[in-house]
């Protein structure tokens, strides 16, 4: 064989080599992939949502954004979707369901009325759907709660605010991702008594936009997330 010929054939070769490296690290990578996928590799995302009276002028806009954030959740997400008011406490319209389960909001599911037991709501998230979820069959290996009100607690029956704030301290010590959405300055007060960390508090105004900017940042957070956590 000729030297020209030799030369030819070496390059084939390594040429063939580096495709099969290269086959042979896709697959890897697909394979670890999918075993995140297999392990529960997702996140819990629960809204809990203020539906107490003073809510009622922001009825059309509450609905059309937390649509507007599931919709935005990749398929591998779970979700739950809570609402607070009085006489009927905390309402557990959507729980720990895949994404694709999740049935559009309507006026029929959110119509504001009565008080604001935000303790309790943010107790029952914490003890009852989100952390026991975690790293379970059918649950999420992340959890993330995000709060929305717009005042302060005042009839909460099962939770105190001490309750609730060590439902809180035990939840960030799993590691869940509390945010808190404060519409106006005696909500943004309570997410300090219940210990939510000032850097997951953001206060917006008590408007429709102030809601949209609050929804907005959610959506943007959570998009960042799920970004970071593709393969």
């Amino acid at each position: 064989m000729s030297e020209r010929g030799s030369s030819w054939k070496s390059l084939s070769l390594a040429i063939a080599g580096i495709v099969v490296l290269l086959s042979v690290l896709a697959w890897f990578d697909k394979a670890e992939c999918e075993g995140v996928a297999d392990s529960g590799g997702s996140r819990h995302v629960a809204l809990v949502v203020d539906r107490s009276g003073s809510m009622e002028f922001l009825v059309a806009d509450v609905i059309n954004n937390v649509n507007a954030v599931i919709d935005s959740l990749p398929p591998a997400d779970r979700v739950s979707i809570l609402f607070f008011e009085s006489p009927f406490g905390v309402v557990r319209y959507v729980e720990n369901q895949p994404v694709d389960n999740v049935r559009p909001l309507t006026f029929n599911d959110y119509f504001p009325m009565g008080g604001t037991p935000l303790y309790d709501a943010i107790g029952v998230a914490i003890r009852d759907i989100v952390t026991p979820t975690l790293g379970t069959v059918g649950g999420a290996d992340q959890g993330i709660l995000i709060v929305l009100s717009d005042g302060e607690e005042n009839t909460s029956m099962r939770f105190s605010l001490d309750d609730a704030r060590a439902a809180v301290q035990a939840a960030l010590d799993l590691g869940v991702d509390i945010r808190f959405y404060g519409m106006g300055p005696a909500a943004t007060y309570e997410a300090s008594a219940l210990g939510i960390p000032l850097s997951n508090t953001v206060q917006v105004s008590q408007t429709a936009e102030g809601l949209n900017e609050a929804f907005e940042d959610v959506q943007r957070s959570l998009s960042q997330g799920a970004t970071e956590r593709q393969c």
